[in-house]
């Protein structure tokens, strides 16, 4: 066990961890702090059955297989749709997994990871698995925690979002997850999702207890 991971990517590699970048957890996670320093950064998460390409900055391409593969989000301008291409250029419009969080007491608006308002968080971590990708996003007192993972052998992105208000103040925020397809409000009852659309989810955010 090293003492701090700069230490442990040292003897590894021989390089020092730079501010921006640097493994965690003994090796299994990579981290990076910034999501315009290498904007095409990128994790891939895979099984048998699909692949998910998605950038730093929220921007996504995913195929699966029926038997052969077929993309069910890549960008109009990709041509070659039976393989993934890794580093191809993005454009604002090319498809996602965004959420769009707005204060709706001052009418500020930011999206997480980063695309496509691009406003300046106050902390940013892009984390790398083995089994997953995470994104830690402060900006203004919000805070976001997203994880994306997939089961083992089935065709399904697992999202998990978590927003904490780190203000001393009670917040009042809206929550609008943009996706490129329809999205539904979730039967917690089933655990699915039916068919009863939902435009946004609003919430009232206290601000979190000394030491919680």
């Amino acid at each position: 066990m090293y003492a701090d991971t700069a230490d442990y990517n040292e003897r590894r590699t021989g390089r020092r961890a730079t501010a921006l970048m640097h493994p965690t957890h003994n090796g299994e996670r990579f981290e990076l702090l910034s999501p315009t320093a290498m904007p095409r950064a990128a994790g891939f998460l895979w099984n048998k059955k699909m692949l998910l390409h998605v950038t730093c900055r929220g921007y996504a391409v995913a195929q699966f297989m029926q038997p052969e593969p077929a993309k069910y989000a890549y960008a109009p301008n990709l041509e070659a749709k039976t393989f993934m291409q890794p580093e191809q250029p993005y454009y604002a419009h090319h498809p996602g997994r965004f959420f769009y969080l707005k204060d709706e007491e001052t009418g500020a608006l930011f999206s997480a990871p980063y695309e496509p308002v691009r406003a300046k968080p106050g902390r940013y971590c892009f984390s790398v698995g083995k089994s997953d990708l995470r994104w830690r996003i402060e900006k203004d007192g919000i805070a976001l925690e997203i994880i994306l993972g997939i089961p083992a052998g089935d065709v399904v992105e697992l999202w998990s979002l978590q927003v904490h208000n780190e203000s001393a103040r009670p917040r009042k925020i809206s929550l609008y997850p943009y996706f490129p397809r329809r999205l539904h409000e979730l039967d917690e009852s089933v655990g699915a999702i039916p068919s009863r659309p939902r435009r946004d989810c609003r919430f009232l955010c206290d601000p979190l207890p000394k030491g919680g």
